[in-house]
């Protein structure tokens, strides 16, 4: 009988994992964190050990939990066991809870593959029930109110008016949301070369062509008009200054990190929504809701 511990399963699966080709440096991290996570819920026993009472577990602990308690400053330090006893009110949406659960049973699947454990996948037939409607999305779209009151003089000294290094990018990549419903990853790694004019009229082209850029999926890529209303705001001067300074990306100002060139314009709009009373935790909105609102 193995009495392998789970921990060093854990390891061994994360080791394989990131030799396979094809995922994001994010993903991987995301599932160490959701593994790690579980093995502080039900211990680092050894893996003959494991029972479905440790899936029963590990699946009523998520439903008590926050939604990102490693980077809120009210959780940030704390145990799982600390958090709970909080007794938090606004916990993880189900879609978020299945999401580990469905990582966690990925990671036993592999378990058993190996010949480490015999038994039934604990995990199995332990996702939490839908809430919501199937029509409900988490994130949602913006209203007319709302917009105008994003995209109002405030968003000029926010942006262009500010001593931010980033002030263009903030400004532009709020914009190109707007008009186009563009995914933040996809507008922030942008080169200059990706606008361009087809048949006479000025185009953005989402690719993954340089090592640097990822699309969600293969069916990202597309080819969408630029909107006239850049055109007038100047959009092509300012690639033009920007190309003759010599860069490449139309936003050269961020670095490239675990989630592409986002994370610098992502905290902006989370903060600023805040500040404008849009966003809070039971209010879904961020920069993808340009999305879902120009979908709509």
């Amino acid at each position: 009988v193995e009495t392998i511990l789970i921990s060093k399963l854990i390891d061994e699966y994360i080791e394989e994992t990131e030799r396979q080709k094809g995922l994001r440096e994010k993903t991987i991290v995301e599932y160490k964190s959701v593994l790690l996570m579980m093995m502080e819920v039900i211990g680092d026993v050894p893996i003959n050990e494991l029972s479905q009472k440790h899936g029963r577990l590990f699946s009523s602990t998520l439903e008590k939990l926050p939604p990102r308690r490693k980077t809120d400053g009210r959780y940030i330090h704390k145990s799982i066991k600390e958090i709970i006893q909080m007794d938090v009110k606004d916990t993880m949406d189900t879609r978020t809870i299945n999401t580990l659960i469905q990582r966690c049973s990925s990671w036993l699947n592999w378990v058993i593959r190996k010949g480490y454990y015999e038994d039934r996948n604990i995990f199995h037939g332990k996702s939490i029930p839908s809430k919501k409607g199937k029509n409900d999305i988490t994130r949602q779209p913006y209203n007319e109110e709302q917009l105008k009151l994003i995209f109002s003089k405030n968003y000029l000294n926010k942006t262009l008016n500010s001593v931010s290094p980033c002030r263009y990018v903030f400004y532009w990549v709020g914009i190109l949301g707007l008009f186009h419903g563009t995914r933040l990853q996809e507008t922030t790694q942008l080169h200059i070369n990706d606008i361009y004019p087809l048949n006479k009229i000025w185009v953005i082209d989402i690719n993954d062509n340089t090592k640097d850029k990822k699309l969600k999926t293969p069916n990202s890529k597309r080819i969408i008009p630029l909107h006239q209303t850049l055109i007038d705001l100047g959009f092509l001067e300012y690639l033009k200054i920007i190309e003759q300074k010599g860069k490449e990306r139309v936003f050269h100002e961020l670095t490239l990190g675990r989630d592409g060139y986002t994370k610098n314009p992502s905290k902006f709009f989370n903060d600023y929504l805040r500040e404008l009373d849009i966003k809070s935790p039971t209010k879904k909105y961020d920069f993808h809701s340009l999305r879902h609102t120009c979908n709509n």
